[in-house]
């Protein structure tokens, strides 16, 4: 059989150059593909942009995907493979991430990745060992492939309902349909993962470990999860498969755990959006 790529996976509209055309010397000259390395058909859904004055929202309006190819080396990282995908659609200071202890932490995007003529069709990627197996299955084809698909989405700030703008502030923009959708995943999440362990801080929480451990649901988790069902990767009662962020830490076992760890993904998150907002300043 062929290995050559299916329809879904070569209508890419352009190029990227930044590859390992020019190897700097520190990587052996890849074997695939006449040396450029494996081949990623790269694919992003963004949401869309923000209505300009005067603009009316134009319900169903189809929103374009960005679509590029680009080559990197077999022993390329997560990261390095992630950063040249995102720098391929121009998205370096709104698509942001980082990798920490193994596992992809995505700001405001999710990814899957597919092979043709393989099983492995919009598998969830969330950590080096996902990538690892990307690579595995590759290499095994004549010329690899692999298309990653980058779904964008809005940061839910998860702001109290009950704090309304002031008086004479702007009103904000109207939801698009995809934006409502994520929207009343978002919500039905959480409904269902309300927490009423009065020893708990966490107001989200997902238990669905074997042994029962609180996992905070924090916006970003939300929103992931939220994308992800939308994708069809996976439903409500399950969150994605393989994303070890909606597991326990092993060995916390108390509930003053549970805790510090809120407290350090809130600083973590504060991070995040402050380096987003410093980059967007100096824009």
């Amino acid at each position: 059989m062929s290995d050559a790529p299916d329809d879904d996976l070569s209508h890419a509209d352009s190029q990227y150059t930044g590859n390992h055309d020019d190897n700097p010397g520190w990587l052996p000259e890849s074997e695939y593909n006449d040396g450029k390395g494996i081949r990623y058909v790269i694919s992003l859904l963004p949401i869309p942009p923000p209505l300009k004055t005067g603009e009316k929202h134009r319900k169903n309006k189809k929103i374009e995907t960005i679509n590029r190819t680009i080559y990197a080396h077999e022993q390329d990282s997560l990261a390095d493979v992630l950063q040249l995908a995102i720098d391929s659609v121009g998205y370096q200071n709104k698509l942001l991430f980082k990798v920490v202890s193994k596992d992809l932490r995505a700001t405001n995007f999710t990814v899957t990745w597919s092979i043709s003529r393989t099983d492995f069709k919009r598998m969830q990627l969330a950590n080096t060992d996902h990538f690892d197996e990307i690579v595995e299955e590759a290499v095994k084809k004549a010329s690899p492939t692999v298309k990653l698909d980058f779904l964008e989405f809005e940061v839910d700030e998860d702001k109290d309902e009950s704090d309304e703008e002031p008086v004479g502030t702007s009103k904000k923009r109207k939801l698009t349909d995809e934006e409502e959708r994520m929207a009343e995943t978002v919500s039905q999440l959480k409904a269902a993962y309300n927490c009423s362990d009065k020893r708990c801080t966490s107001p989200i929480c997902y238990l669905g470990n074997p042994d029962g451990e609180h996992v905070r649901m924090t916006p970003i988790l939300l929103n992931t999860w939220a994308a992800a069902n939308l994708a069809g990767i996976c439903d409500l009662e399950h969150p994605p498969p393989g994303d070890k962020r909606f597991q326990p830490v092993k060995g916390r076992d108390d509930i003053d755990d549970i805790a510090l760890e809120h407290i350090r993904t809130a600083l973590q998150i504060l991070a995040i959006t402050l380096r987003f907002w410093r980059t967007k300043l100096i824009d």
